[in-house]
């Protein structure tokens, strides 16, 4: 049977490298990312307004004076989730993998292909945890938007360095501007999930990448 986090596992490979959460743990760093990793599979099956601190807390069997001591609010959880796990996924899912090779259109349409043939293997689409946030609550939480829009800066800001570093590999056009691509890039990459999620239906994120593939042709010398 799956889980919230197994199921966002199967999407995002290098989660593999995250351990299951200790239980009743005295380690400090150890307790708290429990409480961050039960916390993104309950705000990610759930949403931020509709997550259980209670959920939270069984789940991590801790109790909840050190559940408190670690995040004072339910909010403040939200944003160590953000400022912490998101982020950190982001870097290893979207930008660790153009290090070390050069061939940066390849490495551009392997993560996609690699989103495409999790979410195949997932029970339900759910679509990206960033961008499911960024709906609910960047409208009415400023602290929630400020946090989410330097996670997709980084993202963005990842993109156009590999673009850069295309260049001058030679295997990207000198032509292209890379920041406005990158952003082009990543909105093809969303729209695609968001639609999929939406619909529940896998063949949106297949057709989306004809798409992709047909930019990134463009992107070429």
């Amino acid at each position: 049977m799956y889980t919230v986090f197994s199921t966002y596992q199967l999407v995002c490979k290098s989660m593999k490298k995250i351990k299951s959460p200790m239980i009743r743990t005295r380690d400090p760093k150890t307790t708290r990312h429990s409480i961050l990793q039960s916390s993104f599979e309950e705000i990610y099956f759930k949403g931020f307004q509709a997550a259980s601190v209670n959920n939270i807390i069984k789940k991590t069997k801790l109790t909840k004076g050190a559940f408190f001591h670690h995040f004072k609010t339910k909010l403040d959880l939200g944003y160590a989730v953000v400022e912490e796990l998101l982020t950190a996924l982001t870097f290893q899912i979207w930008i660790e993998p153009f290090k070390g090779d050069d061939n940066t259109i390849s490495v551009l349409e392997e993560m996609y292909l690699g989103r495409i043939t999790a979410f195949k293997n997932a029970p339900a689409i759910l679509g990206c945890p960033l961008n499911n946030l960024s709906q609910e609550m960047s409208p009415i939480d400023d602290g929630f938007r400020e946090r989410i829009q330097r996670v997709f800066e980084l993202w963005i800001n990842g993109f156009a360095e590999a673009l850069e570093n295309g260049k001058q590999a030679g295997v990207v056009s000198n032509g292209i501007n890379s920041q406005l691509t990158a952003f082009t890039l990543i909105s093809m990459i969303e729209g695609a999930i968001s639609i999929a999620k939406g619909t529940q239906d896998i063949k949106f994120m297949d057709q989306g990448l004809l798409s992709y593939r047909n930019y990134l042709q463009l992107l070429k010398p």
